[in-house]
């Protein structure tokens, strides 16, 4: 039954992933700046001077939804080794709060020398230098990844003991044995 596991939790996972993500993207097409934006073209940006839609909230929920939603696909992806969702919660929350840390001054100032220069040829790593140089440390982020991680958690316990225990595959919540 095992290698014919059933994959609803994994779709679910991935459904509310994608969710997520939409409403993450959305505080950055409506309440942020183009200056703010790396990867949604100048022309899908809403954000001109009007009031904003997602009002103090919107200041954290991408830290929030970031941290939700690669949680939830890397534990989607990485069901079929078991790994518990306990270890890749705290393991994505660390590299979210290591970038929110990593826009202090103080730290910034360090990484940004270290940076390689062959980042500028990588679309998706050219912008890094920008991040840490621009980029503004808020404790509230901090603290939305931590709500985000232990969201994420609890929502990957609940789907896969929901759809593992109709199955009856081992639930990967429960095991504590990884595949060699």
């Amino acid at each position: 039954m095992s290698a014919l596991m059933n994959r609803r939790a994994e779709y679910l996972l991935f459904s509310v992933a994608l969710g997520i993500f939409f409403l993450g993207a959305l505080v950055y097409l409506f309440d942020r700046s183009a200056g703010d934006i790396y990867f949604i073209p100048e022309w899908w940006r809403f954000a001109d001077g009007k009031p904003s839609l997602f009002g103090t909230l919107g200041g954290s929920l991408p830290s929030f939804a970031h941290t939700y939603c690669f949680i939830l696909l890397f534990s989607a992806l990485l069901t079929p080794w078991s790994i518990p969702p306990w270890s890749i919660s705290i393991g994505w929350c660390a590299i979210e709060a290591f970038c929110e840390l990593a826009q202090m001054d103080a730290l910034a100032n360090r990484i940004l020398p270290a940076l390689p220069e062959w980042f500028s040829d990588w679309p998706i790593l050219a912008n890094v230098p920008h991040y840490f140089a621009n980029g503004r440390f808020d404790p509230l982020d901090l603290a939305a990844i931590a709500l985000g991680g232990v969201a994420a958690w609890l929502t990957v316990v609940f789907f896969n003991r929901k759809f593992f225990d109709q199955t009856g595959v081992d639930d990967p919540c429960r095991s504590q044995q990884h595949v060699k």
